[in-house]
């Protein structure tokens, strides 16, 4: 398909005028009058030359003499009327013949208008205004029949396509030839906003796909502008206008260029540009075919574009069908585990995959089945599950890394020494109960996993974790199958079954001991008169009333506890025990509970002191169920130096040194009655008044930080003698309401302290400096006034956080005697 730019050209913004006249004086006078108006005219004085200069550059209008001296104006007429580039003009023949068969064969050679002389200046004026609009008028519309002949022989080509590729070869192919330019490129963006596709077609060479965009021409270029005024624009000189960038890579000269948005509305998919080696080569003409063909690439590329996703979406659907099939045939967990993988990697095309479960044990994700993995990298990849905890929180069920070389973290390094560069994680939840991670990675350049890939990606896995909870759902239920055999083969209690019509359907080797029974021969037939009578009425009373009976009953000489209960679908299920060494049996029972209650006793004694460990178990449990408000005395303590002195000394020091300090203050603590709630990092919280009422919380409370900072003067001091480790300590003590209660998750609690109160001393002891015990107004005034052996030096107010007014804080100092 070929247009010709110039069938599509506008009007010329000054029309001109073409005076055939024998007289001079007349052509003069013509002339003036036209000249006055702001026409371009030009003369000529016979019928050859106007032929001549019509045919160099074509007039918008001709005024001719009849009377002429070579040929006559009527055949001038007639000639310029039937040649196909002058048939246009306008033309006024102008004579002093007023016959009408003059003016008959003046109209049959094609004539416009008559002028008769001598010539009337007001009538020519507006002869030839009239003229000229209906002239300018009937190219106007045969302009827009071109350009709209233009644009759908271009939809037309366009909507013959499917392929994306192939729409971008034939838009900058057709735009090119449609507009005559040396070169035109179109630039595509995908979703994201980042390029995704160029091509572009030179003269004389087909269309090809190009590389990526140089960032320069999108941030300051041609396309940059366009892209961020979202309008076209035309570079009439491109040598003279900075918008044009001359890059390195550039052969072919340009002298102006042309670029158009590839726009629906407010969303920009890309720009169209083309280039001309001559400066001023394109005009506003140009720019309106371009912005329509632009629009309608725009809808044909969008269109191209739904298709083939909906054709893509169609193929990972029968895709996920496929593999959906595939994995829920599949019972051995094994096996599955396996599968899975190998269908997520084909599904996503990545050349490695693996599957991770949690060891709980451990306390790390462990790789179960892989695919494109050393056995290396599977044996040293071990995953926290503190560090997978993050990334997968509330409903979310996916995540990307997608350059492992960017994220820190211990996993991530092991798997960039293996040759992985991206990453996307799935969570395999089944009803409600996380399964498995299953990790897709990419290998070479990073790659992003688009939101299409994600979403096909987590319903696999929806898929994958619903067919590993039944795998797992019927291993366990053959191992709970093979475990009920063996408890009712190996249990001394005899288990005995019937149906609704009182024949036996299950006797265990016990009840078959019990009763002198064979179960190969007593199966199936009545219960009565093979079972006991006492045992034989309390299936009857269950089958009458429904509900499950106890009951204890002699036989033989023994004594038998016989619990019968209904279970739906099957009958009565009996459990008969010999209870006869009962008092045996009890004293078990309270050995056993005497060993918990001492094991209790030794997990607890690590965080309380002795005495509050005797009151809380003479309590029982009620302690720890508590919730409630109290006026604690909290006390705080900091080691000064202690984050330096990590990075300075092998870890080992560091927690020996840690422990030391914790395991001296703690012992200060249980000497005073104090509690300590809370161990984090280097700080030590201990509350007094909690969890018990002291009268003296505020006393015990400084006399703790008091022999706190002596005992930990003799840790310093040996440890700058042993170990050359200088630290220091600070303490910080409030007085205020707080709750007390178990706090945490139903998988960590903690019985701790919040409020204000916990707040402040926290606070205080961020400014106490080593040596030193800072506490506040409340701790001051609640001191005993008998309390001796201690001087209080008041220090600046100090600001604290959500506080409606400073505290006054002081400095605790022990008086020597």
């Amino acid at each position: 398909m070929t247009s010709e730019i110039d069938g599509l050209s506008s009007p010329k913004k000054q029309p001109l005028i073409l005076i055939v006249e024998d007289s001079e004086p007349g052509a003069h006078l013509l002339q003036a009058y036209l000249k006055r108006e702001g026409y371009r005219v030009e003369v000529a004085y016979c019928g050859e030359e106007a032929l001549a200069k019509a045919g160099q550059e074509i007039p918008d209008l001709v005024t001719l003499d009849v009377v002429l001296p070579d040929l006559d104006g009527f055949t001038v007429c007639e000639r310029l009327k039937t040649d196909s580039q002058t048939w246009l003009i306008p033309v006024i023949l102008v004579t002093a013949l007023d016959g009408v068969q003059d003016r008959i064969r003046g109209i049959k050679a094609g004539a416009d208008e008559f002028l008769t002389k001598p010539v009337s200046r007001e009538e020519l004026l507006a002869r030839v205004r009239s003229l000229l609009r209906l002239k300018f008028a009937y190219e106007a519309l045969q302009l827009e029949r071109n350009r709209l002949a233009l644009l759908y022989t271009i939809s037309q080509e366009l909507n013959r396509q499917l392929s994306v590729d192939e729409v971008l070869r034939k838009i900058v192919t057709l735009t090119r030839e449609a507009l005559g330019a040396a070169m035109c490129s179109i630039v595509t963006f995908d979703e994201a906003q980042g390029t995704s596709r160029q091509f572009i077609s030179r003269e004389g060479q087909p269309a090809s796909a190009a590389g990526s965009v140089t960032p320069a021409i999108l941030e300051q270029g041609l396309g940059g502008w366009v892209l961020r005024h979202k309008t076209g624009t035309i570079v009439q000189d491109a040598s003279q206008d900075p918008r044009w960038l001359v890059l390195p890579t550039d052969t072919s000269p340009v002298g102006s260029a042309i670029a158009t948005p590839l726009s629906l509305g407010q969303q920009v998919d890309g720009f169209l540009l083309l280039t001309h080696p001559e400066p001023h080569f394109f005009d506003e003409s140009h720019l309106n075919v371009l912005t329509s063909i632009a629009t309608q690439a725009a809808v044909t590329l969008r269109n191209t574009r739904l298709y083939e996703r909906e054709q893509r979406r169609r193929r990972d659907l029968e895709l996920l069908q496929a593999a959906g099939v595939a994995i829920s045939s599949e019972l051995n967990r094994s096996a599955l585990a396996s599968l899975i993988v190998r269908q997520a990697a084909s599904l996503l095309n990545v050349p490695a995959a693996g599957l991770m479960v949690l060891d709980e044990a451990e306390g790390v994700w462990k790789i179960e089945a892989w695919w494109g993995l050393s056995d290396g990298y599977v044996l040293r990849q071990r995953v926290p599950a503190e560090d997978l905890a993050p990334l997968l929180t509330g409903d979310q069920r996916s995540f990307q890394i997608p350059d492992l070389r960017q994220y820190a973290s211990a996993w991530s390094d092991v798997a960039v020494q293996e040759g992985l560069v991206s990453q996307l994680s799935l969570a395999l939840v089944a009803f409600g109960q996380l399964v498995g991670v299953l990790h897709l990675y990419s290998r070479g350049a990073p790659r992003h996993f688009g939101s299409d890939e994600v979403k096909l990606a987590e319903t696999f896995a929806l898929q994958a974790a619903i067919a590993l909870a039944n795998a797992q759902l019927l291993e366990r239920t053959r191992e709970e199958k093979g475990k009920l055999s063996a408890v009712l083969g190996g249990t001394t209690d005899a288990v005995l079954a019937a149906d609704d019509n009182g024949s036996l359907i299950l006797i265990n080797p016990a009840a078959e001991r019990a009763f002198g029974l064979s179960a190969s021969t007593a199966l199936g037939q009545p219960m009565a008169g093979a079972v006991p009578p006492q045992i034989v009425r309390l299936f009857e009373e269950v089958a009458r009333t429904g509900q499950p009976v106890a009951e204890v009953c002699a036989v033989n000489g023994r004594v038998l506890y016989a619990s019968v209960s209904p279970v739906v679908g099957v009958g009565q299920v009996a459990v008969v025990q010999d209870i006869t060494p009962l008092q045996e049996l009890e004293a078990m029972r309270l050995r056993a509970e005497q060993e918990e209650r001492q094991r209790l006793r030794q997990i607890l004694e690590r965080y309380i002191s002795p005495d509050l460990m005797d009151h809380i178990l003479a309590q029982g449990t009620g302690l720890l169920e508590r919730r409630e408000r109290l006026d604690v005395v909290v006390l705080f303590t900091d080691l000064r130096g202690f984050t330096h002195l990590t990075s300075m000394v092998p870890a080992y020091t560091a927690i020996e040194v840690l422990n030391e300090f914790f395991t001296a203050m703690i012992e200060v603590v249980y000497s005073h009655q104090g509690t300590v709630f809370d161990l984090t990092g280097d700080e030590l919280m201990v509350g007094f008044g909690a969890p018990f009422p002291q009268e003296d919380a505020a006393d015990r409370a400084l006399q703790t930080a008091g022999e706190m900072q002596r005992v930990f003067a003799q840790l310093r001091r040996r440890w700058q003698e042993e170990r050359s480790i200088q630290l220091g300590l600070g303490v910080g003590i409030d007085r205020g309401m707080v709750v007390m209660g178990n706090i945490g998750a139903p998988t960590h609690m903690n019985f701790g302290l919040v409020g204000h109160a916990v707040n402040t001393a926290h606070r205080l002891v961020e400014i106490a400096q080593h040596g030193q015990i800072i506490i506040s107004e409340a701790v001051r005034q609640s001191l005993s006034p008998n309390l001796s052996g201690w001087a209080f030096e008041q220090l600046p107010p100090l600001e604290l956080k959500n506080a409606a007014s400073p505290i006054v804080p002081y400095l605790a100092c022990p008086v020597e005697s």
